[in-house]
């Protein structure tokens, strides 16, 4: 008997299993989240809606989740001087997972979802304690790991296995977490990039129609969500171009930020479409560049050229992009780069006043690169593909090497100078890094950052000095309040839809810098439910009080609404300002 969906009859527990880290964890931008979130509450929002009840065990983002090290990882494998690294595990510990699974009663089926193909051993684990606690409940495996391996996904114990996407899943249009949310456009990319899986993940090609899309957009506007995702596999591309045109054209119209999820081919930047994606809210932009070696473009196919590049970074800025709103994925750890060669990529996004995002590189399955590369695949196991142990680099440097450039991942043209202040100097990295800008013509002036900053900069989740808001509060944690004011101007012009970064304002008025504090408060309302956000600012507009008065009264405001979405660890540190709430009114 095969498997079938669960009926209103039938109870459903869907489980985000653990996963383990390297330590050089990077995120693609630290204002970013993960888009797997997002997805994985939408798959819980469908299987709530078909199901009796479903139950979300997410390992990764629970309350009782744990970051315990888990024995160390070779970067480099192939390296002449291989560098052993931490690994973490990232989940909940078996006696937590078993409790939630009991408290959640005995289901009818146990779904387990994949989001990285290196959680094997994490997904292997939760099978056979699901089969411990339920031993007669179905488990049905899904998720990025069977769709890239589905011979191997079948081994790992699962009753079923299910590769690529559910289609009666895809007519649930979106979801919401705290003030974001995320809006379903389209599935699917017409090309088959060697370095990206989503062809294989996301096997259904359609996109929504754009009244379907606009209504889920006007349903999380009302629901007080501020932030929006209009996901696409790859905005403008193919026979959906002039629909996604449409789409921008009317969320112009509404008053709610935008972040892209999304991929884009530089061919397919207009002047038009760079004005519709400003004028719609969008917060900022990825122009792709991957790599400036012509063969590896050619043999995936990639379209456009250096000039291609300037050409669309240009007609970003014409409509009104800052460069700090724009950013480039370059490409390492591939086997045909070496590493002067990705240096040169990362010098020359610098050369156009824009900020590099490293993309780590790992072959996908069943690709062409797979199959030219087997004999260096051969004998890494899966869990070591981890894309930052650079599992196929050249093999000719030494992976600390490679592994110094996540320091250079989105700084800024303007804070190179103190970027390279935490290479390696005996490495030949900083002076590759010179040759390269000198190469391009680099002539960016440099920005002071006037303070200390942690010395083991690779170590952070975040590359800070590109991000205003990550360095202007590790500028305050720091003490050096002076020198993060300075960067206040910059944090305008950069999102905010993560709640620690109401931490700057509240730090700056506890430093006595009232007036930052109101202007680094007015730059975050906007990551405020709009209800709640409309309050702040007319109060924060407000001349008529004195600036301190101004700030106090948006305190119980924003407590209020960082209580009601959850973060009582930020609404507790506001609600600390109270007390001096008259104070502050009487001088």
């Amino acid at each position: 008997m095969g498997w079938q969906l669960p009926n209103k009859n039938e109870n459903v527990i869907l489980i985000v299993p653990p996963t383990f880290w390297v330590e050089a964890k990077v995120l693609l931008y630290s204002h970013k989240l993960f888009a797997y979130p997002f997805l994985i509450h939408r798959l819980f929002d469908w299987l709530s809606s078909i199901s009796k009840t479903a139950t979300l065990i997410d390992c990764l983002r629970d309350k009782k989740t744990r970051l315990l090290p888990a024995g160390p990882r070779t970067a480099g494998p192939h390296s002449a001087r291989p560098l052993p690294v931490a690994c973490w595990y990232i989940g909940l510990l078996r006696a937590d997972l078993i409790e939630k699974l009991r408290a959640a009663g005995k289901p009818d089926q146990v779904w387990i979802t994949s989001t990285f193909t290196f959680d094997q051993e994490g997904i292997v684990d939760v099978i056979k304690l699901v089969r411990e606690v339920y031993p007669d409940v179905p488990i049905i495996l899904g998720g990025t790991y069977p769709s890239f391996f589905p011979e191997a996904a079948k081994r790992m114990g699962a009753d079923h296995v299910h590769a690529g996407l559910i289609r009666q899943a895809e007519d649930h249009m979106g979801t919401s977490i705290d003030t974001s949310g995320l809006a379903m456009a389209s599935r699917g990319c017409p090309n088959a990039c060697s370095f990206c899986g989503f062809h294989m993940v996301e096997n259904l090609k359609f996109m929504h129609p754009v009244d379907r899309i606009l209504a889920e957009v006007d349903r999380l506007i009302a629901d007080d969500i501020s932030l929006i995702v209009p996901y696409f596999s790859n905005i403008f591309a193919g026979r959906h171009a002039r629909a996604a045109e449409q789409l921008f054209q009317a969320l112009g119209e509404r008053d709610v930020s935008f972040l892209l999820w999304t991929g884009l081919e530089i061919t397919a930047v207009t002047p038009k479409r760079a004005r519709l994606l400003r004028r719609a809210g969008c917060l900022d932009i990825l122009v792709p560049l991957q790599t400036l070696n012509p063969a590896i473009l050619a043999e995936w196919g990639r379209r456009g050229s250096t000039a291609t590049y300037r050409d669309a970074v240009a007609m970003f800025k014409d409509a009104g992009f800052d460069n700090e709103q724009i950013g480039t994925d370059v490409l390492i750890g591939h086997p045909d780069q070496s590493l002067e060669e990705v240096i040169r990529s990362l010098c020359f996004v610098w050369s156009q006043g824009v900020s590099p995002l490293l993309l780590t590189y790992t072959s996908v399955p069943g690709s062409k690169d797979e199959k030219k590369w087997t004999h260096r695949i051969a004998g890494i196991p899966i869990e070591s593909r981890h894309p930052f142990l650079f599992p196929l680099a050249d093999p000719t440097y030494p992976a600390s090497d490679f592994r110094q450039l996540f320091v250079l991942s989105r700084v800024l043209p303007e804070h190179i100078e103190t970027a390279l202040g935490y290479l390696d100097p005996d490495s030949p990295v900083p002076g590759m890094i010179e040759r390269g800008l000198n190469e391009f013509g680099f002539d960016i002036p440099q920005r002071s950052i006037g303070a200390d900053l942690p010395s083991k900069l690779v170590d952070r989740t975040t590359a800070f000095l590109s991000f205003s808001w990550e360095l202007v509060l590790t500028l305050l944690e720091l003490g050096s309040t002076a020198a993060a004011l300075p960067l206040v101007d910059r944090c305008e012009r950069v999102p905010v839809c993560e709640s620690r970064y109401l931490e700057v304002p509240r730090l700056f008025f506890e430093a006595n810098e009232v007036d930052a504090a109101v202007r680094t408060l007015q730059f975050t309302a906007k990551w405020l439910p709009p209800s709640k956000r409309t309050q702040v600012l007319e109060i924060l507009g407000n001349s008529d009080e004195t600036v301190a008065s101004r700030f106090l009264a948006a305190v119980p405001i924003v407590t209020r609404a960082l209580d009601a979405w959850g973060h009582s660890r930020e609404a507790s540190a506001w609600q600390q300002l109270l007390p001096g709430y008259d104070k502050a009114v009487s001088s």
